[in-house]
C-alpha cells in the first residue's frame, strides 16, 4: 500500500504486478506531463512547469513511497497563491489534495494491510489506495489546462499603494 506510483496503483487494482499496463500508463503520463510542462513554461509559469516534471517522476517511478509525494505542498501553494488561484478547478484540486493528505487515508490503508492476509485486499481498499496517483494525473491535466488559458489580472495587482 505504501507504493503510490502508477505501477503500485495498477498492481493493487489487478492483484499482481502489471509491467505491460504500467509501461503504457507511464508513457501516457510522460506525454501528458511534458505537454503540461511545456505549456506552463510557454505561459511563463515556471512553478507549474516544475510541478509537472516532479509529478511525472512520482507517477512513472516503479516505486513512489507516500512520503515522496511531498511535492503536493508546493502544488498546494501554487493552487492557493499562484496565477490561477481564483479558478474553481484549481481550488477543487487543492481541496481534494488536502482531504487526501490530511485524512491520513494512505496511512489508514497501510495499517489495514497487515490485519489478516496481506496478499488479499477488498476492492474498496484497492480503489482508495490509488488516490495519490489518480490525483497526480488530475494535477497534470489541470496544470496543462490552466497553462493553455490566459490569466486575467486585476490592473492594480502587484502595485503597492503610494
Amino acid at each position: 500500500m505504501i507504493n503510490q506510483s502508477l505501477r503500485g496503483a495498477l498492481a493493487r487494482l489487478a492483484g499482481h504486478d502489471v509491467s505491460t499496463s504500467w509501461l503504457v500508463a507511464a508513457v501516457l503520463s510522460v506525454a501528458l506531463g511534458v505537454w503540461a510542462a511545456v505549456a506552463a513554461s510557454r505561459a511563463g509559469d515556471r512553478t507549474a512547469s516544475l510541478l509537472a516534471v516532479q509529478f511525472v517522476g512520482l507517477l512513472v517511478s516503479p516505486i513512489s513511497w507516500s512520503h515522496h509525494w511531498v511535492w503536493v505542498l508546493p502544488l498546494l501553494l501554487w493552487c492557493l497563491f499562484g496565477p490561477h488561484a481564483r479558478r474553481p478547478a484549481v481550488r477543487v484540486l487543492a481541496i481534494a489534495w488536502i482531504v487526501a493528505v490530511c485524512s491520513y487515508l494512505v496511512s489508514f490503508l497501510i495499517a489495514l494491510q497487515w490485519k489478516g492476509e496481506p496478499a488479499t485486499r477488498p476492492g474498496w481498499q484497492s480503489w482508495l489506495g490509488i488516490v495519490y496517483p489518480l490525483l497526480g494525473i488530475l494535477s497534470l491535466a489541470l496544470l496543462l489546462a490552466v497553462s493553455r488559458t490566459r490569466v486575467t489580472r486585476h490592473p492594480t495587482a502587484g502595485v503597492l499603494p503610494g
